[in-house]
């Protein structure tokens, strides 16, 4: 809707001009032929050049490319006014970072004294919010409200139309008519005005024995034979598109009075005396009513008629200003229609990609590169843009159409790049060099999970994060577990062989970036915690402590091609090294525990949120401990690890805003260490079954 209400837009502007220049310079001159073409051609020009696109090639690109850009930022102001119409309509970004990532984790914690083993860790990320969800959740649907108000306007005008069609009708049938050459002469009972639509004249049964009926008949006989009633179809159409906008009615208005000076001109020609003739007009003067649809020969002022009649003839310097049409109408070109400009190894372009309809939206999906050494591993299609991932984690996005065999990218604001494609079979290729083109098959999976761990990727669901990051390194490799499956890297096995396959892993890695290493852990939703406990237990017996629970941002968030790098990441305690303090030690030491019990169905993370906020705040040293038992499932866990770290973020940003007057994300490194000291990460997974421990 948005697309068409911005087509409506520029075309009403178009019409605005064209007809202003009429009304100026032409309506009062005699040249009634060239103004009736020229009404028509406003009408045409108007609803045609906004949907136009047309390609040039030139060598004089650089001269062009700042009036184009200027007219591409005006067309941007406008369109994006149009757009706010929309709720949807919004923009996000995301970002992260390695060094961040893991740079809590040297913070002492001191664990509690148990029989039992202590995890302790968190992840920094910058939090992705989605304008649209948050800002949007309340907006009015103008898009909504607009639609019914334009839909209803132009149901109501076009069953009008239908009534005057359906009326004509009746007029036909039920009175009676005399063919009279090519033209049907239709005796009227109804006191009425005379007048024609197409081969048909209309006059009362009265007038047509009156001796004055031959100039009537000639009158409207010229409406018949130069087709006005075609013109009158025509303008009614536009004002039935175009019902909301007073100038379509006032075209309608100006093409009308147009057709009555063509006939009263035909008719002095014809030899009529001209008193005579006007004699007759007023005569007419008085009727019942007039029909829009129609050519009335009476309908506009008399006063008017009789005027243009006398009116001495338009010379040569009146018919002069039809040169002006020609400027306003290159200017309302280069505006409005869509235009793009090739040459010297670039291409440019006025045109707005939420105007464009495109055929993009065939292509809506993920496709997968074929040719492992060519660009572009993943593409993703939607309705406005495609999006690139480059490697594991560098991805582009542009706003995009596509129009024959072009897929045309907007590099920036007036700039675009056109790229060629070609469809064969199910394999598309994209020429993004000039030499061979990358060939891509289009994936069943919706997002970029399966081309990161495999088919497997079908038999899992990863839980929802609220706070997650772009995991964006490049040291790591794969933990899959779908409850049945297990596979380490590219090597499946079962939860049994873990400790080995991890090992066998481990011997391939390259030793230099093992210091930096991250495992990816994919793991089902509906994994037990038993399970999970066992896979957390086997990467610290390999030292493999940097790890990043996989997962899926909650309320749809993110890119489809960035849905293999969303998670939390942790590091886990060594196994050695740990000192182990009881309940009452860690009293003693001044440290509040705030413990959550996600075996307990009666409460939810959002019972539990307002509450650790206040114990946060409260405290001055602080250890979370989130107990579960073996049969408790993993994504009721990590909805309790989500909504703490959710809490953590708020009170460090409202202490940050507080202390320093910033968000904590835009603090230095400097000050974002101060504010994690009095905030540090503190969170335990206690398991509180049979053989219970802490990880």
């Amino acid at each position: 809707m948005i697309n068409f209400l911005l087509y409506l837009f520029e075309s009403s502007l178009c019409l605005f001009v064209l007809l202003g220049i009429y009304l100026i310079f032409f309506r009062k001159e005699t040249f009634f032929r060239f103004n009736r073409f020229y009404l028509l051609g406003i009408m045409f020009f108007s609803l045609i050049i906004p949907v136009v696109h047309i390609s040039f090639s030139t060598n004089r690109i650089e001269e062009l490319q700042s009036p184009v850009n200027e007219i591409h930022k005006f067309k941007t102001y406008y369109s994006r006014l149009i757009a706010l119409a929309d709720p949807e309509f919004s923009f996000s970004n995301d970002g992260s970072a390695y060094g961040r990532a893991f740079g809590e984790f040297s913070e002492q914690v001191t664990p509690m004294k148990s029989q039992k083993r202590i995890y302790s860790g968190e992840a920094e990320s910058a939090a992705y919010v989605n304008p649209a969800s948050v800002n949007g959740k309340h907006k009015i649907p103008w898009i909504r409200v607009i639609r019914w108000i334009y839909l209803s306007g132009f149901t109501l005008f076009f069953l009008r139309l239908v009534s005057l069609f359906f009326w004509l009708f009746l007029c036909i049938k039920r009175n009676p008519s005399i063919r009279k050459g090519r033209h049907i002469i239709v005796q009227l009972r109804e006191e009425m005005p005379p007048f024609s639509f197409f081969r048909y004249v209309f006059v009362n049964e009265k007038v047509y024995s009156k001796a004055d009926f031959d100039k009537i008949l000639a009158h409207e006989i010229t409406h018949i034979r130069q087709v006005h009633s075609l013109d009158l179809l025509f303008a009614h159409s536009m004002r039935i598109f175009h019902w909301f906008n007073p100038l379509a009615w006032h075209l309608h208005k100006a093409i009308k009075t147009n057709h009555e000076y063509l006939a009263d001109e035909q008719v002095i020609n014809q030899g009529y005396e001209l008193f005579d003739y006007q004699s007759l007009l007023l005569t007419q003067l008085i009727s019942i009513r007039s029909v829009e649809l129609v050519n009335n020969f009476n309908l506009l002022s008399i006063q008017k008629r009789i005027a243009m009649m006398t009116k001495i003839k338009s010379g040569i310097k009146a018919k002069l200003k039809i040169l002006l049409i020609l400027p306003f109408t290159i200017f309302l070109f280069l505006f409005f229609a869509d235009m793009t400009f090739y040459g010297s190894g670039k291409s440019i372009s006025n045109f707005i990609s939420l105007r464009s309809k495109s055929e993009i939206e065939k292509f809506t999906g993920v496709w997968q590169n074929l040719d492992e050494n060519s660009y572009g591993r993943l593409l993703a299609f939607d309705e406005q843009s495609l999006s690139i991932l480059e490697d594991d984690i560098h991805i582009r996005q542009y706003k995009a159409f596509v129009s024959g065999t072009t897929i045309t990218l907007e590099l920036w604001p007036g700039e675009n790049l056109a790229v060629t494609y070609k469809e064969k079979g199910d394999i598309l290729q994209v020429w993004w060099s000039d030499a061979a083109p990358s060939r891509y098959k289009k994936l069943t999976a919706k997002n970029s999970i399966e081309f990161a761990i495999g088919s497997i990727a079908r038999d899992i669901h990863l839980p929802a994060l609220t706070e997650y990051m772009e995991v964006d390194w490049p040291e790591y490799f794969n933990l899959v577990y779908t409850g049945e499956k297990l596979v380490v890297g590219k090597k499946e096995g079962s939860l049994g062989e873990l400790d080995q396959m991890l090992k066998d892993q481990m011997a391939i890695l390259n030793k230099l970036s093992m210091r930096r290493m991250t495992v990816k852990l994919f793991i089902d939703r509906d994994v037990s915690m038993h399970d999970l406990d066992q896979i957390t237990m086997s990467l610290r017996k390999c030292n493999l402590l940097k790890i990043v629970y996989m997962g899926t941002p909650a309320g749809g968030e993110g890119s489809v091609l960035l849905a293999h790098t969303y998670g939390r990441t942790f590091k886990l305690p060594s196994l050695e090294g740990l000192e182990i303090l009881s309940d009452d030690e860690a009293g003693a030491r001044g440290i509040r525990l705030f413990k959550i019990n996600a075996c307990n169905g009666d409460h939810s993370p959002e019972d539990t949120r307002p509450v650790l906020k206040k114990h946060l705040i409260e405290s001055q040293k602080y250890i979370t401990p989130l107990e579960y038992n073996g049969e408790t499932k993993y994504s009721k866990v990590i909805a309790y690890m989500d909504m703490v770290f959710a809490v953590l973020s708020e009170v460090r940003n409202e202490y940050a805003k507080k202390e320093f007057g910033k968000k904590y994300d835009d603090l230095p490194a400097s000050d974002q260490e101060l504010v994690r000291t009095r905030y540090p990460a503190t969170i335990m997974l206690k398991n509180t079954g049979t053989n219970s421990h802490v990880l």
